[in-house]
C-alpha cells in the first residue's frame, strides 16, 4: 500500500484509486478497508487534501463519441512559484480522459492561446468543440480567432456555474492534491510524474 498510494509519482491518490492500482495486480481479503484505514493514517494526506466544494447542478453537454474532438480547458492559479512558473493551463479529453498540464508564468490572453495553440492543437490535431468558462483568457478576441482559423467552436459554461466544466474542475482539485503532497520538492519538476499517476488511476 506504501508503494501504490504513498509514493511521489502517483500523488497520494484517494481510495477508490489506490484500490484500482492493487486490485488489478494483487487478490487480498478485506483490501478496501485496509486502504481505508492506510489513506486516513497517511500524513500527507490529513495535511494536503483539499475539501471539496459544494457542487450545483451539473450542466449537460452531447456525448463524446470521438478521441480528441472535444477539449474542456481551464486554468488553476496559484500555486507557490516553481522555476517562474506560478499558473496551469489545463486540458483535458473527455473521450478518452487523457490530461494535460501546462505551468505557465502568466495567464494572460496570448501566453494562453499560444499554450494552447503549441501544446494541444500542433500535437493533438485539431478539436471539433472547446468547452471554458468565463475567463477573460478565452473570452479575447485573439482566442476566438483562434477558433475560427482552426474550425473550432468555443463553447461557454453557463454563467455563475463552472461547474458545468465538470470534468475539469474534478482535475483541478486532483492536481492541487498532487503539488500539495511534494511541498519541499518545486512541483514544475514532479509534475510529469504526478500527471502518470492521474492518467493511470
Amino acid at each position: 500500500m506504501h508503494i501504490f498510494h504513498g509514493i511521489p509519482s502517483l500523488a497520494h491518490p484517494v481510495v477508490k484509486s489506490t484500490f484500482k492500482q492493487l486490485a488489478s495486480r494483487f487478490i487480498c481479503l478485506n483490501i478496501r478497508k485496509d486502504i481505508t484505514q492506510w489513506a486516513k493514517s497517511c500524513i500527507h494526506c490529513q495535511k494536503n487534501k483539499i475539501n471539496r466544494h459544494k457542487v450545483a447542478q451539473i450542466t449537460t453537454y452531447k456525448q463524446v463519441d470521438d478521441r480528441f474532438s472535444v477539449i474542456h480547458i481551464d486554468t488553476i492559479r496559484p500555486f507557490p512559484t516553481s522555476e517562474g512558473r506560478a499558473y496551469c493551463l489545463t486540458f483535458i479529453d473527455p473521450f478518452t480522459c487523457w490530461i494535460e498540464v501546462i505551468p505557465s508564468s502568466n495567464l494572460t490572453a496570448e501566453t494562453v492561446a499560444r499554450e494552447f495553440f503549441d501544446h494541444r492543437i500542433l500535437r493533438f490535431g485539431m478539436p471539433y468543440r472547446v468547452i471554458t468558462d468565463h475567463g477573460s483568457q478565452f473570452k479575447s478576441d485573439l482566442f476566438k480567432n483562434i477558433g475560427i482559423i482552426c474550425g473550432f467552436k468555443v463553447c461557454t459554461t453557463t454563467a455563475y456555474h463552472p461547474q458545468c466544466n465538470g470534468k475539469i474542475e474534478r482535475i483541478h482539485w486532483t492536481i492541487k492534491v498532487a503539488i500539495r503532497a511534494h511541498s519541499s520538492i518545486k512541483w514544475t519538476q514532479t509534475l510529469s510524474a504526478d500527471l502518470l499517476g492521474l492518467r493511470s488511476a
